[in-house]
This record gives C-alpha cells, sequence and structure tokens, in this order.
C-alpha cells in the first residue's frame, strides 16, 4: 500500500481518538489492533 493511505488512516484514527469518545470509533476501540497492523506494515 502507499505510504500516503497509511499515513492518512494513521492521522486519522488519531483524530478520531481526540475528537471523539473511544466507543465511537470501533477500529481503535479494538485494543488498537489496526495501529499496531499498521506499524507492522510501515516497519516492514
Amino acid at each position: 500500500m502507499p505510504e500516503r493511505l497509511l499515513i492518512m488512516r494513521f492521522l486519522f484514527s488519531r483524530v478520531s481518538m481526540r475528537g471523539s469518545k473511544p466507543n465511537a470509533s470501533p477500529p481503535v476501540n479494538s485494543s488498537g489492533k489496526p495501529i499496531q497492523s499498521l506499524l507492522r506494515v510501515t516497519q516492514n
């Protein structure tokens, strides 16, 4: 995947964490697994 999409998704997840309740953002609420997967992809 292009780096731009990864960065945009990561920033969007952070913004959703700030702006809304944890319950309002399912991907962030699930123990941060999507974020870890994004970090793994960027590290690879």
